[in-house]
């Protein structure tokens, strides 16, 4: 691969690491909302012990794990292109 070609490559891995560290910061902010609401749901549910209680404290588990799937999923994607950024910085040395 040319030169022109890896830094144009490195161009458009770099900007999909920006995109992803900014979806990383927002998704960050949500799972401490979503944090919150959970504990707060657990709480309801111990004091109260209804069904109900219990079944909002599930869903805001649910919501909460999924979420932390997704963040899971984007840290290991910027770690590929991190890695692949790498590759391609040694192949213009």
């Amino acid at each position: 691969m040319s030169d022109r070609a890896i830094k144009k490559k490195l161009n458009n891995v770099s900007s999909e690491m920006r995109e992803i560290e900014q979806e990383l910061q927002v998704l960050d902010e949500q799972i401490l909302h979503f944090a919150d609401v959970e504990d707060q749901a657990r709480l309801k549910a111990m004091v109260a012990e209804t069904p109900i209680t219990s079944k909002e404290h599930s869903q805001a588990k649910r919501t909460l794990d999924v979420m932390q799937k997704s963040r899971d999923k984007l840290v290991e994607k910027l770690a590929q292109l991190n890695r692949m950024s790498d590759a391609l910085l040694d192949s213009l040395g």
